[in-house]
């Protein structure tokens, strides 16, 4: 007798020796595992392959989403910029106005005045500023034509 049958339908002696001590019984439920194993071998290695592709793309896009970052940075840090220098061009010009406002009223003590509570580094809220002088008297030319 051979050690091991050459083909399923032969008995070999491995064989005899699995039909004697009941082990034979297994011999189905292992291959239908095996078979099992290697399916889900294979579907590991496509999820695998899969991810790296995705870990490539992820690596390749993240410069790019870097460069984005910096470019909204920057671009933040230039409107704030704008910002700090439309403020500083309303103070001047608040300033300047009630400097005109008292040249005009002729109250020389007013014609100095500056305005100690706003700075230039001070955020003036523009909005309201701008609203309040649109409504308040505005400075017009001595020259009428009538």
């Amino acid at each position: 007798m051979k050690p091991k049958a050459p083909s399923e339908h032969e008995d070999g002696l491995l064989e005899y020796l699995e039909d004697i001590i009941g082990t034979s019984k297994y011999k189905e439920p292992i291959d239908e595992a095996m078979v099992e194993v290697e399916r889900l071998q294979e579907e590991r290695q496509i999820k695998m392959n899969r991810l790296r592709l995705v870990e490539k793309e992820k690596a390749a896009l993240e410069e790019r989403k870097k460069e984005a970052e910096d470019f909204i940075r920057l671009r933040n840090e230039l409107v704030k910029a704008r910002s700090r220098e439309i403020q500083w061009y309303l103070w001047k010009l608040l300033a300047r106005e009630t400097s005109l406002k008292a040249q005009l009223v002729g109250n020389p003590r007013l014609a100095g005045v500056s305005y100690p509570h706003i700075s230039p580094n001070r955020r003036v809220n523009t909005e309201k500023s701008w609203k309040r002088r649109s409504n308040s008297t505005r400075v017009t030319s001595n020259t009428s034509s009538f």
